[in-house]
């Protein structure tokens, strides 16, 4: 992947720097997005964190934002700190559940798979049973 490409050259470019602790950061934050990317729903998490992490930061200035005039009256039932903070809300919450989903299916797939190879002796085993 491109991150834990950009992560080991930099590890590279800061080992010839005689920089160990760099080094050595670098590096293991390559191995780190190189085991990411490797799991299902990755890119998904990725994508999640940039937008919902943008998002709390907008749902933040808009909170604390004194300059702008803005009508506070209720549209609809709902005035503008409610739906900035209700935005923010969900902002967190896809942060929270994106690399919650992915841990699961991840270990739901593992699952399968050792599973799946008993399932197969076992079938095998059920055919052999006479009728």
């Amino acid at each position: 992947s491109l991150p834990a490409t950009l992560c080991k050259g930099c590890g590279e470019l800061c080992g010839q720097l005689n920089c160990k602790m760099c080094r050595d950061g670098c590096q293991g934050c390559g191995r780190w997005f190189s085991e990411l990317m490797a799991k299902p729903l990755s890119t998904y998490v990725i994508l999640a964190f940039l937008i919902s992490g943008f998002e709390i930061f907008l749902c933040y200035k808009a909170y604390e934002n004194t300059e702008c005039e803005i009508d506070t009256k209720k549209a609809h039932g709902v005035d503008f700190i409610t739906w900035v903070l209700v935005q923010g809300v969900f902002a967190t919450m896809n942060l929270v559940f994106a690399p919650y989903f992915q841990c699961r299916i991840w270990q739901h797939l593992k699952d399968e798979l050792q599973g799946g190879q008993k399932i197969d002796s076992d079938s095998s085993a059920a055919e052999d049973l006479p009728v």
